[in-house]
């Protein structure tokens, strides 16, 4: 699919006194490692903790509402998955992938919410910021961009960074089919809060 916009950001949506709470609220918790499920690969290292916490959807939810009408997707969700609180240390990373998935969520899902349903926008909070950190740039490749949109031969890989996630308390929404990455951290400690919003089978 080729989007007239690839992502919406606000900057420094959320207060940074919010972002320090969130941080101290669930680094005092047992984070455990990230993984991926289906695959044997080497894609992630990471520490996390989910959570259903009302807080969090009070406040991702109305982000995710004006993003999805001013960036022309008018993608049909109703549901936001538990939010993953996450910290990447030294040389940790996130390794291309897409958050999306072909299949839906098979109908006998553990959660009512879940079920027959697809991953259709992401959502990602920069809760530190960037010079708390070196590395650990959060990338897109924007593979379906169309060749007319090429303006010299640097760009044929598509790749940008997302260079607004720099600043704390950022968010941005993009499609969940989106390919994109997050670099290794070469020092610091990146926290972020990450959530899937999801819907009906597309049409």
């Amino acid at each position: 699919m080729i989007l007239n916009n690839y992502y919406y950001y606000f900057i420094k949506g959320v207060p940074e006194e919010t972002c320090d709470k969130l941080i101290k609220k669930f680094y005092s918790k047992k984070l455990h490692k990230g993984t991926i499920k289906g695959t044997s690969i080497k894609v992630r290292e990471s520490e996390v903790i989910f959570s259903d916490d009302k807080e969090l959807y009070d406040i991702i939810n109305p982000f995710i509402a004006t993003a999805n009408e001013k960036a022309g997707w008018n993608f049909q969700w109703d549901f936001t998955e538990s939010c993953q609180f996450t910290k990447y240390g030294l040389n940790q990373y996130y390794n291309w992938h897409q958050d999306g998935s072909p299949e839906c969520y098979p109908n006998d899902h553990r959660f009512i919410g879940y079920r027959n349903k697809y991953r259709k926008l992401s959502t990602v909070i920069a809760l530190s910021d960037g010079s708390d950190y070196k590395g650990g740039d959060f990338e897109m490749d924007l593979r379906d961009k169309p060749m007319k949109d090429i303006k010299d031969i640097k760009d044929v890989r598509r790749i940008i960074t997302i260079k607004e996630l720099r600043k704390k308390g950022t968010i941005i929404v993009f499609p969940s089919f989106v390919w994109h990455r997050v670099k290794p951290v070469l020092s610091g400690t990146r926290y972020s809060l990450v959530s899937w919003t999801i819907g009906s089978p597309w049409k």
